[in-house]
């Protein structure tokens, strides 16, 4: 059950990343961006169920598609690899932006992840 779960929920979380960073690139029209606020919101939400999993066991079953399967399939590591190197090949200012996206994207995920961890496990 708990594979058909998981296979379940990262088609989910794989259907749910496109349709948000659609939306976010409709908004912002940058590269880089729908990717990293993905990943961003990937990490906000991972560190909150592991905060309520601290506070009320989840079922472990539930916690794996939730977690391996939802946000696995929601956040995308090598999506944003290729924003940053297509980002870099792009002279001077996209090697800046590329930089920014790899700093952003790496100190808002820890913090985002460990602030909503620490909020909801309270």
């Amino acid at each position: 059950m708990r594979i058909l779960l998981i296979g379940l929920l990262g088609s989910i979380g794989a259907l749910t990343r496109y349709e948000l960073s659609r939306a976010v690139h409709h908004r912002t029209e940058r590269g880089g961006v729908p990717t990293m606020v993905v990943n961003l919101t990937g990490a906000i939400l991972f560190g909150t169920l592991v905060g309520i999993d601290a506070r009320s066991p989840i079922e472990p079953d539930l916690m794996a598609a939730l977690t391996v399967g939802f946000l696995g399939g929601f956040t995308t590591f090598s999506t944003w690899m290729v924003d940053v190197v297509v980002a870099a090949e792009d002279g001077h200012q996209g090697r800046r932006r590329a930089a920014s996206n790899l700093a952003i994207t790496l100190a808002g995920g820890v913090a985002g992840y460990a602030l909503s961890r620490m909020l909801v496990g309270l």
